[in-house]
């Protein structure tokens, strides 16, 4: 084997090393993190399951639902759990992560999604809420546009355009919020908490003229 050859060899082998470490580095903090939002659910008296990819049907996100934690609070049931979104590039697309909150509402109600806009180009070419920075940063979509307009108050525009929402939707009985990146084990009750924000911001009086659930 030449000096050239036995250089390269060894870069080739700095490089999986490099890797295998990283990985390993990357498995024990996801294990740290599981253990420990294992042990807080366990503590509140809460739900915790390490994988439950049955919630992405009923709440959305994608590829898995992860770490998810379910419990009630004031009587109205939620549910938290890491999932992914796929962010388009010019290679086609990236995997990043979120966290998923769905807060029920006891009642059936239409579909409304809000998702923010990759740009602040174009438009948003769905339901028009008639506040131009909203309807700017945002695409809605939702199967009954009085539904929409009676949920999307400016309150609730308001902390929809603060912090790092994803994503907001209304499906099938509960109000959903997907925030970019991953929460600390100790900011479990944060999460928690936008999620009952944003359901709290919207006038009761909506659920009121729903179906049950």
């Amino acid at each position: 084997m030449g000096s050239s050859d036995s250089g390269m060899f060894w870069v080739i082998v700095l490089v999986i090393g490099f890797v295998l470490v990283v990985g390993v580095i990357v498995f024990l903090m996801m294990r740290g993190r599981a253990k420990k939002l294992s042990g807080l659910a366990a503590a509140r008296g809460l739900r915790y399951t390490k994988r439950d990819d049955a919630k992405l049907g009923q709440f959305g996100g994608e590829l898995y639902a992860l770490n998810v934690v379910e419990g009630e609070r004031n009587g109205r049931p939620f549910v938290v759990y890491d999932s992914t979104r796929t962010q388009e590039d010019d290679e086609g697309g990236t995997s990043k992560s979120v966290a998923v909150v769905a807060v029920g509402t006891g009642r059936r109600v239409p579909d409304v999604r809000c998702v923010r806009r990759k740009g602040l180009f174009g438009g948003n070419r769905g339901v028009q809420t008639g506040d131009p920075d909203f309807d700017k940063r945002f695409t809605t979509a939702a199967s009954d546009g009085g539904f929409a307009a009676a949920v999307l108050t400016p309150p609730v525009r308001q902390l929809l355009l603060a912090g790092k929402v994803r994503w907001f939707a209304c499906r099938g009985d509960a109000v959903v919020l997907c925030t970019d990146g991953k929460y600390p084990p100790a900011g479990l009750d944060g999460v928690v908490d936008r999620g009952f924000g944003l359901a709290g911001a919207i006038d009761p009086s909506v659920w009121d003229r729903l179906p049950p659930a």
